[in-house]
């Protein structure tokens, strides 16, 4: 069972352009959070989440949004749900990820 909701690229991009007050993670390994990331995402790898999410969370009820790599991984949903085992309330998951973000959006990646 899933804990967690779905966000669209456009809700995303919403909450973005309205500088909405949200924690935006990608889950993939630095590097490639290096290599380049959604405006304002913060890097939390998966094998991270336990020992950092209260660092980068504000609160367990503050809302988060999720994204990897996009559709072909399934990292940022394995990231979800764990997040919510961990009692967080208001987690949603970008399941396009960078592939849908670079794809529709643009500017394209901060680096």
């Amino acid at each position: 069972m899933k804990n967690f909701k779905m966000i669209t690229h456009e809700e995303l991009r919403a909450k973005i352009d309205e500088k909405a007050k949200f924690v935006l993670l990608e889950t993939t390994p630095a590097e490639e959070f290096e290599v380049g990331h959604l405006p304002g995402a913060k890097n939390l790898p998966i094998g991270d989440i336990e020992g950092r999410a209260s660092d980068l969370i504000p609160s367990k009820d503050s809302k988060v949004v999720v994204y990897g790599t996009g559709t072909d991984s399934d990292v940022s949903a394995k990231a979800a749900k764990k997040l919510a085992s961990m009692g967080y309330t208001k987690v949603h998951r970008f399941p396009g990820g960078k592939a849908e973000w670079n794809a529709v959006t643009t500017p394209e990646l901060v680096v």
